[in-house]
Formats: C-alpha cells, structure tokens, sequence
C-alpha cells in the first residue's frame, strides 16, 4: 500500500515542523539578527502564539516540542486519508465511464475492476477500519451527497468524507452523522 505519510515520511514531517518550531521560536539567532528582521518579527510573534512556544525568546520546552510533533503526525494523517478518498473518486468517475454511468455497488467492485488496490478500501490511518460507502446514488443527485467516508475521528475531531461532487471535507462526527443522515433521506426520495 502506498502510503506517502507512512514511516519515514512522518518521521521527516515532525523533525520539519520541529526545526520550524525551533526557528520561529528565533533560537540560534543573535539580537542583531533579530533587529534586522524587524519587519517580520511581529508575524513570528503570531506565529508563536498559535503553535504556543514563549514569545519572550526562550527556546521551547520538550512538550511544546511533542504536541507539535503529535499533530503534524494527525496532519499528516489526515492528508493520507482526504488523498485517499479523492483517488477512490477518481475510480469511481472511471467506474462509471466504462459502465455506461452507473456508480459501483460497492467499493469492492473498483478493486475486481483493477482501478484501486484492495488496500484502499480501509482507512489509512493506524487502528482505521473500512471506509463507508453509500451505493445507490448518481451523479445528477444532490452534490452535498456524502458518498464515502471514514467513520473515524482523525484530528481535532473531525472525520473525512468524499462528497458526490468530488470534494473532501472534514466534518465534526454530529457534522458528518447528519450529512450522512441527510444523504440517506434524498437517496430514499431519490432527490
């Protein structure tokens, strides 16, 4: 299975996100470095305040350098599974060429097609379980129609769903209980 966050890759993610922490905390830079860049220091300022390292010079602490690592891991994650599903929309979309419009009756179908690997019908992410399919829609239905997601919560609570028209999104679990919900009552009124 292709997993671009995997492994090294979140290894890499963390000690990039971990030196940007360390330069916009402006460790490693003498006073008059800092004085010439002026300019820019009330933005890194900000900057430091949204990621919570201490505005007053002092080099972050190791917890500050763990939550950080923690979600750039939950970023990264979170990416995996939204690229993910937008591949299974383009199987799908390919699906339907080659079988005079109709969608797939289950996602088990583009894996005997040969247009995803078996590996992609379960979510990425450790401990992620199969992704949900709602079967039975067209692509003249509502677009807001959620047509795959992953039921479980990913990052800062949210889940990621593929709606008909394409787009991922990432929805809180009432958000996507709801749309799902939504989906279920157009699809039995065939809207």
């Amino acid at each position: 299975m292709n997993r671009c966050f995997g492994g090294r890759g979140v290894f890499r993610a963390v000690v990039l996100a971990a030196v940007a922490l360390f330069l916009a905390a402006g460790c490693g830079k003498s006073d008059e470095d800092k004085a010439a860049k002026n300019g820019r220091e009330s933005h890194r300022e900000d900057d430091r305040k949204v990621v919570g390292v201490p505005t007053d010079g002092e080099a972050p602490s190791p917890m500050q350098y763990l939550k950080l690592a923690v979600s750039a891991r939950t970023r990264a994650q979170m990416v995996l599974c939204a690229s993910t599903l937008r591949s299974i929309g383009n199987a799908m979309l390919l699906y339907q060429g080659a079988n005079a419009g109709k969608m797939p009756a289950s996602l088990e179908d583009l894996v005997k097609d040969g247009l995803i690997a078996e590996e992609m019908l379960n979510s990425p992410v450790p401990g992620g379980g199969p992704f949900a399919y709602i079967a039975g829609q067209k692509l003249s239905m509502n677009g807001d129609n959620i047509l795959v997601y992953d039921p479980k919560v990913i990052y800062v609570n949210q889940c990621v769903a593929l709606k008909l028209n394409g787009a991922v999104v990432a929805l809180s679990p009432a958000d996507l209980d709801k749309a799902v919900a939504e989906t279920h009552e157009r699809l039995a009124g065939r809207k």
